[in-house]
């Protein structure tokens, strides 16, 4: 799955909030801070992303609205929405992996 992929992807969305703004107190800056803290101290890191993902982008459906929602959100910031996109495709396709992969 990639516990580095999600990292790196995670640091980029808060390294272009920072560049376009954002304080480090900002809700956007503090989210994706304490999930980077929350992989690196939990017992199972895949298994966390990996319940994160099926919580967060169930359905292809949920996935499209929330894309959408971002594409909005960050309209004047076309690198920070498609990092924070990146994220979500991520996301969204970890569960797909988890069942492609041998046992």
């Amino acid at each position: 799955m990639g516990i580095l992929r999600i990292l790196k992807v995670k640091k980029n969305v808060i390294l272009a909030g920072l560049q376009d703004g954002y304080s480090k107190e900002s809700y956007l800056i503090k989210n994706h801070v304490n999930y980077i803290k929350k992989i690196e101290s939990v017992n199972n890191p895949e298994g966390y992303i990996h319940y994160t993902a099926k919580k967060l982008l169930p359905n292809r459906e949920l996935y499209n609205k929330k894309t959408a929602e971002i594409q909005v959100k960050y309209l004047n910031n076309l690198d920070l929405t498609f990092r924070i996109v990146r994220v979500n495709d991520l996301y969204y396709h970890i569960p797909k992996e988890a069942k492609k992969a041998p046992p």
